[in-house]
C-alpha cells in the first residue's frame, strides 16, 4: 500500500448557487448603475434654473446618493468575483484531489502486481 493517502472526500461546493449569486450581484450592479444615470439625468433636469441654498443642499445629497450606489455596486462586482474565484478554487482542488486518488490507486496496483509476481516466484 503506497505511503501516502489521497483526500477521499470530494469538494463540497454548490457551483450553480454560487453562480447565481454571483450573477444576481452582477445584476444589482448594473442596476445601481442604470438607477444612478437616470437619478444624474434628473437631478441635472430638475436644478437647470435653480440657484441658492437649497440648490447647494439638494447637489450634495445627490452627490452622496450617487457616490454610495457606485460604492455598492463596486462592492457587488467584487463579492461575484471572490465567488466566481472561489469557484475555480474549488474546481482546481476537486481535480487534484481526483488526480491524487488515481495515482494513488495507480502506485496500490503496481505494489500489488509486485507482489503477486514475487509469490509466484
Amino acid at each position: 500500500m503506497p505511503n501516502w493517502q489521497p483526500n477521499w472526500q470530494d469538494v463540497r461546493w454548490d457551483f450553480a448557487a454560487a453562480e447565481r449569486a454571483a450573477s444576481e450581484l452582477d445584476r444589482a450592479a448594473d442596476q445601481l448603475d442604470r438607477t444612478s444615470a437616470v437619478r444624474r439625468q434628473a437631478s441635472e433636469r430638475a436644478t437647470a434654473q435653480w440657484f441658492g441654498v437649497y440648490r447647494a443642499q439638494f447637489d450634495v445629497l445627490v452627490a452622496g446618493t450617487l457616490s454610495t450606489a457606485h460604492f455598492l455596486a463596486g462592492a457587488f462586482r467584487d463579492a461575484a468575483l471572490r465567488i466566481r474565484r472561489a469557484s475555480v478554487q474549488a474546481w482546481d482542488e476537486q481535480q487534484r484531489r481526483i488526480a491524487d486518488r488515481n495515482r494513488w490507486r495507480a502506485e496500490k496496483a503496481k505494489e500489488d502486481a509486485a507482489a503477486a509476481a514475487k509469490a509466484h516466484h
